[in-house]
């Protein structure tokens, strides 16, 4: 059993209100009318999800609607067209902190991402979970939690029973915490925001920006407790795959970086290659620059406009 956890951030991401279409809306009533309540709970499964929540079956059934888009826009973004493992995935949205702490032993985050591979032949099982922080935000509460553990599921399906590098793991859930997949990828792109900027800031300031092989190579990704050394590597990981997927000419090794991860190859030998050499160079030369925007009090999502 292994799980992905994510703690509160600094920066608060900013909501995703859902624009349902029409279509969609009179499939989610249908759902919410056909939902079953069972404990206390309202079910509804969907072709890749097997979705619980506490607080009533329209939330239930929006829930499902989302996991679905969200799944979709992960594999278009990342530009997966097979999964490896295809079991569904359980999802489950607690009425309160005090009912997800209950559930799994005091863990102080706001969401997980469980994955369990029992043995070579039996079928993993996955669960993403999280909470409801403020019940009258509704869906639009839980989003950017929802969206960073279905990547998580999204990411580790495809590589099946594979260790992904956490610099990887990390990276891809992190850019997609503040995706509105009822946008389009080239606004998502436009108007990525790096909720670890102010780390990144710090770490440039101190000469302490680590090295992508480091990274790589991580074993434990919490050094600190979720601390400033840990949040730099999500900083770290997240602008990485941001500055490969924003332009056209980086994509091929973004590609190329997420097949390796996948395919469980040496990801820090890659990143330490030449081509991950230049990669390196840009990117830090990036993150360096928008430092340096932000030290003079001009944003980096300003400044990239």
């Amino acid at each position: 059993m292994r799980a992905c956890l994510l703690v509160l951030l600094a920066c608060a991401a900013v909501a995703v209100e859902p624009a349902w279409s029409q279509a969609q809306r009179e499939s989610i009533a249908r759902d919410a009318a056909a939902a079953v309540q069972v404990d206390g709970a309202w079910h509804v499964r969907t072709a890749h999800y097997r979705v619980r929540v506490d607080a009533g079956a329209l939330l239930a059934a929006e829930v499902a609607a989302y996991c679905e888009l969200a799944r979709a826009a992960v594999l278009a973004e990342l530009e997966i067209t097979g999964l490896r493992e295809s079991e569904p995935c359980a999802v489950v949205v607690y009425a309160s902190r005090a009912r997800y702490r209950a559930a799994f032993s005091g863990a102080n985050s706001r969401g997980r991402f469980d994955w369990n591979y029992a043995s070579a032949d039996a079928a993993p099982t996955y669960l993403v979970a999280t909470y409801q922080a403020d019940a009258a935000r509704g869906l639009s509460g839980i989003v950017p939690i929802l969206t960073h553990e279905l990547s998580h599921q999204v990411l580790q399906a495809a590589a099946g029973r594979r260790h992904i590098p956490w610099l990887v793991q990390e990276g891809v859930a992190t850019y997609f915490q503040t995706w509105n997949v009822f946008r389009d990828p080239a606004w998502n792109r436009a108007h990525r925001r790096n909720e670890f900027q102010r780390e990144l800031c710090r770490a440039c300031a101190d000469d302490a920006l680590p090295t992508l092989p480091a990274l790589a190579q991580l074993e434990v990704w919490d050094a600190d407790h979720f601390g400033p050394i840990t949040h730099t590597r999500y900083g770290c990981a997240e602008s990485l795959l941001g500055h490969l997927l924003a332009d056209p000419s980086r994509r091929p090794f973004a590609r190329r970086l997420l097949r390796a991860a996948l395919d469980g190859e040496d990801v820090a030998t890659l990143l330490a290659s030449d081509a991950g050499r230049r990669v390196e160079a840009e990117w830090r030369a990036t993150v360096i620059d928008q430092a340096r925007l932000v030290a003079t009090g001009v944003s980096a999502s300003t400044a990239s406009r």
